[in-house]
């Protein structure tokens, strides 16, 4: 009797066990892939930034628009360096005047919003959390590569430029 009350007790700990395992191995599906590969729509503050104090992102479900900042006075001329290495090796060559039009950051990033396809622009998943997106004007030297986190709800520029970084 004795024997079968400590197996029974042993049996009732494997299940408990079990059960804590697989709702564990749940919440860990849960929060890898529950968060999804969207940006969380809303407004999101820059970090850090002296020179531009009250920029800002919006995103909602058509894209993500900033405000309140200059991208052409932060990134223009690094982009337009890159792409004149570019043009010396021959792997591009634009019209000047498509050049001016594509190199405009803020008439792509500022004045209108950028729609993110969230199919095509997704280039890595860099962790848990975070995803980056590729943005880049008619796949030239002009353009951004954005990270967001998900779980800090931060969204970045990442660039050689510089790095910019809005919270939510």
């Amino acid at each position: 009797m004795i024997s079968e009350v400590m197996n029974l007790k042993r049996k009732i700990k494997i299940i408990i066990i079990a059960v804590l395992a697989v709702a564990l191995m749940g919440i860990a599906i849960a929060l890898q892939f529950g968060s999804g590969t969207k940006i969380k729509e809303g407004k999101y503050n820059i970090v850090d930034c002296d020179e531009y104090p009250d920029a800002y992102v919006e995103v909602d479900a058509e894209g993500v628009q900033f405000h309140n900042i200059d991208l052409n006075d932060i990134y223009q001329k690094s982009q337009m360096e890159l792409y004149n290495r570019m043009k010396e090796n021959g792997s591009v060559d634009y019209e000047e005047d498509y050049v001016n039009e594509i190199s405009d950051l803020n008439k792509h990033f500022v004045d209108s919003k950028w729609e993110i396809d969230y199919e095509k622009t997704i280039i890595d998943k860099t962790g848990t959390f975070s995803h980056v997106y590729f943005c880049y004007i008619d796949n030239s030297a002009f353009g951004f590569v954005f990270e967001y986190d998900s779980f800090h709800h931060t969204f970045q520029i990442n660039s050689p430029a510089r790095n910019l970084k809005f919270k939510k």
